[in-house]
């Protein structure tokens, strides 16, 4: 779908007013880590970087899609606490850690067909964003390797929930799932929000679901798997078809996504779901 320059201005400042108020332009920018002035540029006649408008789609999960091309429609209200949100009011703690038992929510994953950087119409530095989400995770799996004895068990999987700080962690991170076993049982998981319906029944939108790079993505089993030059990631059925990899939705309504196992960076295992507090396998 083709859109304008001026649209995707205007959609950034519609989610902004709609999630923040006409004056939560400052709070936004400190979620953002910009400067205001350089943000209301955005809003007026600047096309935004596409590692902003992802970044504006993870914290209020508002589709990436909606924002780039105004496709489907903008999700209601979903800041962190209020009524509206989808997951239950959050602890909102501050702090410039996370304890040992908080797995992060790095992202969501996406919703249908896989949109690349090379589609945005400005190009601002995909492949430094690409790198910027590797290097998070590298850094994340490594620090977590050499606390892995800090966590003690807790409370089993009935305990999960979701955190939400009021300022991102020395890393970026916003939300988090207290999950203590998990976390012991897997050192190096991470989380990431379903967005869309292409794995319903099974991750309806808003559910999330927990990786680990040592549980690579195994034929038949779902999978969170990035492309290159994708923005962000992915939730289907993992299969293989010769040199050619299969990302395939349970929805039937959704496309199957097929290309060569070069193309591929990483695809992990789902290993666990997480819908309003509960878990299952």
């Amino acid at each position: 779908m083709a859109t304008s320059e001026s649209e995707i201005c205007s959609r950034l400042r519609e989610v902004r007013v709609q999630h923040f108020g006409d004056r939560g332009r400052s709070k936004l920018c400190r979620l953002l880590g910009i400067q205001p002035s350089t943000y209301s540029l955005y809003e007026v006649n600047r096309v935004p970087p596409a590692e902003l408008l992802v970044r504006v789609s993870q914290i209020t999960g508002v589709s990436l899609e909606w924002l780039l091309s105004g496709g489907g429609a903008m999700p209601a209200s979903e800041v962190q606490g209020t009524p509206n949100a989808r997951h239950r009011s959050p602890q909102k703690p501050t702090a410039t850690s996370s304890p040992a038992g908080w797995i992060p929510v790095v992202g969501s994953t996406a919703a249908g067909k896989a949109r690349f950087w090379e589609e945005l119409p400005a190009t601002h530095g995909g492949p430094e964003a690409d790198a910027r989400l590797e290097r998070v995770l590298e850094d994340y799996v490594t620090r977590a390797e050499l606390d892995m004895g800090a966590t003690s068990a807790g409370a089993g999987p009935s305990a999960i929930s979701l955190v939400q700080l009021s300022t991102p962690d020395e890393r970026g991170f916003l939300e988090f799932l207290n999950a203590p076993e998990v976390r012991r049982l897997h050192p190096t998981a991470v989380a990431w929000r379903i967005d869309g319906d292409s794995m319903t029944p099974r991750y309806r939108d808003g559910d999330l679901v927990v990786t680990s790079d040592k549980h690579p993505a195994i034929a038949g089993h779902p999978c969170v798997a990035r492309q290159q030059g994708q923005i962000g990631v992915n939730c289907k059925i993992y299969q293989e078809s010769g040199n050619d990899v299969l990302l395939i939705p349970i929805n039937e309504a959704r496309s199957v996504q097929q290309f060569p196992r070069r193309q591929l960076l990483w695809a992990w295992r789902v290993l666990f779901s997480v819908r309003l507090g509960s878990t299952s396998d």
